[in-house]
C-alpha cells in the first residue's frame, strides 16, 4: 500500500512491471529485503524466511538488489488478456 499526497492507502500491485520471487533455499535470513522495502511489502514467516505482501509490492527491485545472496529474483509479470 502506498500513502499518497493526501495520506489514503492505495493498491500499488497495479503499478509493478516485476515481481519478486524468493528462492527459499538460497535466503540466509538476513531481512535486508525487509528492511530496505519501501513499501513493507515483505513480513517474516514462523520459518524465518520473507514473504511476499502482494498488494503492497511495486515491483522496484530493491528487495533483491539488497539481498547478499541473490534469493530474490526479479520477474516481468505476464497479464493475460
Amino acid at each position: 500500500m502506498h500513502v499518497g499526497g493526501y495520506g489514503v492507502l492505495r493498491d500499488v500491485s497495479l503499478w509493478r512491471v516485476f515481481t519478486p520471487y524468493i528462492d527459499e533455499a538460497k535466503c540466509i535470513g538476513c531481512k535486508n529485503c525487509w528492511l530496505f522495502c519501501p513499501e513493507a511489502a515483505l513480513e517474516w514467516k514462523e520459518t524465518n524466511k520473507p514473504a511476499l505482501i502482494s498488494n503492497r509490492c511495486k515491483g522496484c527491485g530493491v528487495c533483491a538488489t539488497e539481498c547478499p545472496v541473490k534469493a530474490i529474483e526479479m520477474k516481468r509479470v505476464v497479464v493475460s488478456r
